[in-house]
């Protein structure tokens, strides 16, 4: 087969020239990669709706097109879209209705598939290092939210894009910084340019992930910065990742001297009880965990005048629910919720529960595939580190909304983009990245 692009014929040492001469001249890529960040966000009435969608759909045409790309030469998108239109027929089948939602969720991942298969390392770098530009953007916006969030809001309010809904509670979006409104979380937490502090836990988390495979397991100041920054955002999920990460670190660094790792681990575990006592973790765990099991009663008492959120256990219990009758191939984005005895007003926050609902094994499979070879940025050597880098990434989907997000499905994708080559599994490590 021949190569179909101009990137998978070139040697580690090429390809890494390439990134650091092209990391900073092609805007085109540089503009794409803010608009998935933003589209990510999903803040604005804009951003969350599905004219932005279908800009992404075109924006991803114009940059293949920029770069010439040979779309009848690639086997495996041609197989993705077989298989994306067989699921999309399959759940006409199976319930009446042609799902227009899972034919531009698909339209959108083969998007980002190509996109990929096109700048294939030189795209994540980019969308990553724009991650973490306008995280630091949102320092001193953070800094003054912690002195007067209310005198933040009034500077800023002249500029709110945020959704109607939010904006009429108070809540303030600029881009680059989100204000919630009052009364919808503590005054602390940091939603940076996300829609709540979960949110942009999770994308840091996919951040530190991805910068500390880059560097070849190696800590730098942007690892360490976005690590501490990521506990502003006071969320549950992203402090267990957190805490995942130093066992990632402890078995990197101390993997041949065994005393040291479990010295490491006992520490760890320790630091693990202490945080469990938190009221924002173990309590809150412990709250969902015992109030969310019955979801038709946790349904029923939700009040969706101030919230459609239902809980991530009862979300994850009604997925299940409807995954029992179609466990393959799921029922498919545009079904209802009717037949179990709900309506379908209320929203998911386990982006891992919606896709297995929706998709079902074939569809978790898929995730799991893309982020097993996506965890193997490495290599394969120390199958430990893996695991945890692995479930880090599983976390935020499991705790956020993330069913859509462009960010995590990047990850995803670039697996599936590089399950079967060297290149993107054995880059050397070079002090001249940056």
């Amino acid at each position: 087969m021949k190569p179909i692009n101009k990137y998978s014929t070139m040697k580690n040492e090429e390809y890494i020239h390439l990134i650091k001469r092209k990391d900073k001249t092609d805007l085109l890529l540089i503009s794409y990669c803010v608009y998935i960040v933003l589209l990510s966000a999903s803040c604005s009435d804009f951003f969350s709706s599905l004219k932005a969608q279908i800009v992404f759909i075109v924006f991803s045409v114009l940059i293949l097109f920029k770069n010439n790309f040979r779309w009848p030469n690639d086997r495996t998108g041609i197989f993705l879209f077989i298989s994306f239109g067989m699921i999309v027929f399959v759940h006409y089948l199976s319930s009446g209705v042609f799902m227009f939602g899972s034919i531009k969720f698909f339209s959108m991942l083969l998007c980002l598939y190509y996109v990929l298969r096109t700048y294939n390392l030189l795209f994540l770098k980019k969308l990553i290092d724009v991650i973490f530009s306008m995280t630091l953007i949102t320092v001193p916006f953070y800094i003054l939210q912690l002195i007067n969030i209310n005198t933040l809001r009034s500077l800023v309010s002249l500029f709110n894009y945020s959704i109607q809904t939010q904006a009429n509670a108070g809540g303030v979006y600029i881009f680059v910084f989100n204000i919630s409104p009052d009364g919808w979380g503590d005054w602390y937490r940091n939603s940076g340019f996300m829609w709540e502090p979960g949110a942009f836990g999770g994308i840091l988390i996919f951040a530190i992930v991805f910068y500390y495979l880059y560097y070849n397991y190696m800590l730098n100041w942007r690892i360490i910065f976005l690590f501490f920054y990521c506990m502003t955002t006071v969320s549950t999920a992203a402090i267990f990742a957190l805490l995942l990460f130093l066992a990632l670190v402890v078995v990197t660094v101390f993997q041949k001297k065994s005393y040291m790792l479990v010295l490491g681990f006992v520490i760890i575990l320790l630091v693990s009880i202490k945080v469990y006592t938190l009221p924002f973790m173990g309590e809150k765990m412990e709250f969902y965990a015992e109030s969310n099991m019955d979801f038709r009663y946790a349904y029923k008492s939700t009040d969706f005048s101030s919230g459609t959120s239902i809980g991530r256990f009862s979300g994850f219990l009604i997925e299940f629910e409807k995954f029992k009758k179609n466990p393959i191939f799921g029922h498919g984005w545009d079904s209802n919720y009717r037949e179990i005895g709900i309506g379908n007003e209320w929203t998911n926050p386990s982006g891992l529960a919606v896709l297995m609902g929706k998709f079902g094994i074939v569809g978790i499979a898929f995730i799991l595939i893309g982020l097993y070879y996506y965890s193997l940025f490495r290599g394969t050597g120390y199958i430990y580190r893996n695991i945890i880098v692995f479930i880090m990434i599983l976390v935020p989907l499991f705790s956020n909304p993330f069913q859509i997000n462009l960010v995590f499905w990047s990850l995803v994708m670039m697996g599936i983009v590089n399950s079967k080559r060297k290149l993107f599994l054995r880059i050397h490590s070079s002090p001249n990245l940056n």
